[in-house]
């Protein structure tokens, strides 16, 4: 072989280890990037878990007395529409609280089977308050049912945050299309998915006639704190592409500058057949249920007291896990439940119900806690077959999980 030819196949193999070395690069700067990335939603996860987890406690408090405090003045009264606004603020607060915690991971929400159909029709009426007046909101529902199993709550959040963007991108009038469909998608589809699997999807639509997204931002969306508004935070794009992870979905984009956007949300279909058993009425009257209630938040503990009370039971009440033992190894009554905090200094409350159903095996046991179940789940305090309510709740919410583990509830006092 001539000296030309080594050179000239030094020269190749030359190029291609530099090209080798290129994409190394280029997969490292990927894989920093991600890092980087990852990093980021986990520093703000934990800040505005913590902050939302305190707040969600004295949400509670102020919904629970606010709730109690309606049902004993008559609607012709002055205060009345006052205390009206006090709950309805501290409802959509509420709601904000349970975003923040969907964004920290946090809060995986409360799975249920539902048709989207249903669910974005139902909640097109507070959609359009969020709009403006010159903002056409159209609703495009599916042909036949579209049904998943996830978080109500967390669903009308993915769509209100959307449609915000969305109003937001528009200068002037414009128009917001929302869509639900059934799709089947094969290996062909969203290659560029990490998490995609074949099979068949509830595919929701949002579409709007705004501005429209230019390349650069694109791939930065999704990141927290990332924003174009001038007084915006960067958490809406964040908290939708959570949700919608946590609830076994993903998200594509379709956008132009000057020509729209167009998201869609893609969750799992869900095809089981329905079990149409009717709830087991086996619990004892209101006025003779006795619940043992125990949260080391004294506030909390005095509005849950009411609470239960205006709904009819007797309750027994406690701050502290062990002096809760000690009542259930002295005290002869009978309870049918115990309604306890989950997070405690002194014990967790997985600990207290454990204690508890050794000494009476037949008392049943309703967890609570503004911490949310994913990450109570990964403290090995409950499972997915753990009766939980989450922090804050409404007297509605809190009786719907009374009748969960109790059974169906015969019409309660006041509710």
């Amino acid at each position: 072989m001539s000296a030309v030819n080594k050179n000239d196949d030094l020269l190749i193999e030359n190029g291609e280890l530099q090209r080798q070395i290129k994409a190394l690069e280029e997969d490292k700067s990927r894989l920093i990037e991600q890092l980087c990335h990852s990093q980021k939603i986990e520093i703000v996860g934990r800040l505005t878990g913590g902050v939302a987890s305190d707040f969600g406690s004295m949400l509670s408090v102020i919904l629970g007395h606010t709730e109690i405090a309606l049902s004993w003045v008559d609607s012709s009264h002055h205060l009345y529409e006052n205390l009206q606004e006090i709950y309805k603020t501290a409802e959509q607060s509420a709601d904000l609280t349970r975003q923040l915690l969907a964004f920290a991971r946090k809060q995986s929400g409360v799975p249920e089977i539902q048709d989207l159909n249903v669910t974005a029709a139902a909640f097109l009426k507070l959609l359009h308050r969020m709009l403006r007046e010159n903002v056409e909101l159209a609703w495009e529902p599916g042909k036949v049912s579209c049904m998943v199993k996830a978080d109500t709550v967390q669903i009308n959040q993915v769509l209100a945050n959307l449609c915000v963007n969305a109003c937001e991108a528009m200068v002037g009038a414009g128009k917001i299309t929302i869509s639900a469909e059934n799709a089947f998608l094969d290996q062909s589809h969203y290659l560029d998915q990490p998490d995609f699997s074949p099979g068949n999807y509830v595919i929701l639509t949002v579409s709007d006639t705004g501005c429209g997204i230019d390349q650069q931002s694109m791939g930065k969306i999704f990141e927290p704190l990332y924003t174009t508004k001038g007084n915006g935070i960067g958490l809406g794009l964040t908290v939708t592409n959570e949700i919608v992870k946590q609830n076994g979905g993903f998200i594509s984009v379709l956008s132009e500058p000057g020509k729209g956007s167009t998201f869609r949300i893609h969750l799992p279909g869900y095809f089981e057949k329905l079990s149409q058993e009717p709830i087991s009425p086996g619990m004892a009257m209101p006025g003779h249920a006795t619940i043992l209630l125990v949260d080391d938040d004294v506030a909390l503990l005095g509005m849950s007291i009411r609470m239960l009370q205006s709904m009819g039971f007797k309750v027994l009440s406690l701050d502290k896990p062990s002096e809760a033992i000690n009542l259930v190894k002295t005290n002869p009554t009978k309870i049918d439940l115990l309604l306890t905090d989950l997070v405690m200094p002194e014990m967790n409350g997985r600990t207290l119900a454990k204690e508890i159903s050794s000494l009476r095996p037949d008392i049943k046991c309703l967890f609570m806690s503004g911490y949310g179940e994913k990450i109570i789940a990964r403290h090995g305090l409950m499972d997915s077959n753990v009766n939980f309510v989450a922090k804050p709740f409404t007297k509605i919410e809190l009786r719907d999980a009374l009748i969960k583990v109790l059974g169906q509830l015969p019409t309660l006092v006041n509710s």
